[in-house]
């Protein structure tokens, strides 16, 4: 049993050491002129100002938390719609229509709740 993991130990034990060969002549025989434009932090062409350490606003968490949520339902959507042939040739059409329309419908109540509260105006 233990035999058959003996290639990848040895492959994963010849990555390592290349890694640290590769890094460790890099760091010999690579040139190391430092200026003030490399040694500053890029930021898309942007000179940064300010900490980087700022707190972000609670909205843009819930933002993400939202996208997450209505993502996930995406997820779940794609595989009932990529199994409709087979609930087809069992006749279970109907019946697992009317549980994703459900589902649905549990999730359209909680868009128009965030809607309602304000969860989705950045802005405000």
């Amino acid at each position: 049993m233990i035999d058959q993991y003996v290639p990848l130990a040895l492959l994963l034990g010849i990555v390592v050491v290349m890694v640290a060969v590769m890094v460790l002549l890099a760091t010999l025989f690579g040139p190391n002129r430092p200026t003030a434009a490399k040694i500053s932090a890029y930021e898309c062409g942007v000179i940064p100002v300010g900490d980087a350490r700022t707190r972000f606003p609670v909205r843009y968490y819930l933002v993400a938390l939202v996208f997450v949520v209505f993502d996930l339902e995406a997820v779940f959507i794609y595989p009932w719609a990529a199994s409709l042939p087979a609930m087809k040739a069992q006749g279970l059409t109907t019946f697992w229509f009317v549980e994703m329309a459900v589902f649905m419908g549990i999730l359209l109540v909680g868009f128009v709740y965030l809607w309602r509260r304000g969860a989705l105006d950045w802005e405000t």
